[in-house]
């Protein structure tokens, strides 16, 4: 089961083949249906998969889903940082695509509780990142992708939302220099490497 999630992790931080993610942790969940980890990345997922072409359920469904997915973890392991930081993510990406309306402070509440479980946990400071910037704290996002790269250096998400803050701040240059890197890396999800 652990070998599967390790699997799904990596196609899950560079954000492709999810359509595979979801199956690999599928699998790693029946040979071990306690294993909330396996969970709450599955939840995830579940979240990102319109966002990144893999579904065209409405998000809201795909949002609801993540949130039975990832209290489902919870009721295994109760403080299980990347499952509080998919329920937060899940309500903060209804309000970004203009679906819904929810307590802003009550969602930074769950993803700092998430940080204060697992400061290292690559999901919960990138989608703290895009609620910051959401919200216009472009410094506080650029801090949370670059913390979030400190831990997880392959985590594809982080190293683009990198070079958009830097962009928004005005911060041309290293923004291209951002960028240059993750194309040299190879650190861009599909979705920006039609663009590149």
């Amino acid at each position: 089961a652990y070998d599967l999630f390790l699997q799904a992790r990596t196609l899950y931080q560079s954000r492709t083949q999810l359509d595979t993610v979801i199956e690999l942790l599928n699998r790693a969940i029946e040979q071990d249906p306690q294993f909330a980890q396996a969970m709450a990345l599955r939840a995830g997922t579940t979240n990102l998969l319109d966002e990144y072409g893999y579904s065209d359920r409405p998000s809201e469904s795909l949002g609801a889903e993540a949130i039975t997915l990832a209290n489902e973890a919870l009721a295994i392991d109760p403080d299980n940082a990347t499952a509080i930081a998919v329920r937060a993510n899940a309500r903060m990406q209804l309000i970004r695509r203009y679906e819904g309306s929810d307590d802003i402070a009550d969602i930074l509440s769950e993803f700092n509780r998430a940080l204060a479980i697992n400061p290292r946990d690559g999901s919960a400071l990138n989608w703290r990142g895009l609620a910051y910037m959401h919200l216009g704290y472009l410094q506080e996002g650029l801090e949370d992708f670059q913390r979030c790269l400190e831990f997880e250096p392959l985590y594809a998400p982080c190293v683009e939302n990198i070079f958009d803050t830097l962009y928004g701040l005005g911060r041309s240059d290293e923004a291209l220099a951002a960028y240059r890197y993750s194309l040299e890396s190879g650190l861009m999800t599909p979705q920006w490497t039609s663009f590149g």
